[in-house]
């Protein structure tokens, strides 16, 4: 069997989404998006069919104090021979409206950007809200940051194009399904540069927000066959082969 989902939260889920989720995939990414869920994710990996990712989602940048922040960079770096990448990190304008609160969302960013280097592993980039794509793609491309992973992206045609010029992986979520804005960014995105992702529990391609699984990939390959011509299979083939090449595994 073919695919990886790219990003889901397996910390979570129940052991028995875990176990489904085997017979259906050939991997999958738990991505760890708060300090509080850092020790459950690495329990999960197991670099086998589970590989994972240590990192902060900017909804939280403002919850916790640098101190905390600076000992979770080093807890990260203490375990970062069973990780593969770091993330989620990045910019969120929904969360964050208020000037001040959009500069320390860059201030945390940038700090995990060091990290990653200092690592040498990939970035998993949240970025949501205006704008906010095209400043994630801004501050990657000023750090160098090649091979950077734009999770749920949803920036405009110009944003996937400098993401694109910029080497970034373009990863679709599940709910490509059932909207229709994302069909022309696919038409344009080359598919050696494309990830499948679930983003689960959440966004789930049947409607309701909190019941999503990792296998859901199949219908993101489905949609995407449609729209590129392709058969699913071939699709999940070449987006595993992709997710294996981006995270390294």
């Amino acid at each position: 069997m073919h695919g990886i989902d790219s990003h889901c939260h397996l910390e979570k889920m129940e052991e028995g989404i875990i176990q489904e989720a085997k017979k259906h995939l050939a991997g999958v990414v738990t991505i760890c998006a708060d300090i509080g869920d850092a020790k459950r994710t690495l329990s999960l990996i197991d670099n086998k069919f589970i590989f994972g990712a240590l990192g902060l989602h900017p909804e939280s940048a403002g919850k916790y104090p640098q101190k905390a922040i600076d000992q979770y960079i080093q807890f990260i770096f203490s375990n970062r021979k069973k990780i593969s990448a770091v993330g989620e990190v990045g910019v969120d304008y929904i969360w964050h409206k208020k000037k001040d609160e959009q500069e320390r969302d860059e201030e945390v960013f940038r700090q995990f950007i060091e990290l990653s280097k200092e690592l040498k592993l990939p970035l998993v980039i949240h970025s949501r809200g205006d704008s906010a794509v095209h400043d994630a793609i801004r501050i990657l491309t000023g750090e160098d940051c090649k091979g950077s992973i734009l999770h749920f992206f949803s920036g405009t045609e110009q944003d996937l194009k400098d993401a694109l010029e910029s080497g970034y992986w373009i990863a679709y979520n599940t709910v490509i399904c059932k909207s229709k804005k994302y069909a022309p960014l696919i038409e344009k995105t080359p598919l050696e540069s494309i990830l499948l992702e679930t983003d689960a529990p959440w966004c789930s391609p049947f409607g309701n927000e909190k019941d999503n699984v990792p296998w859901n990939i199949i219908e993101s390959a489905k949609k995407i066959g449609g729209i590129l011509g392709m058969a699913k299979d071939e699709v999940l083939k070449r987006t595993e082969e992709n997710a294996r090449k981006a995270y390294g595994v």
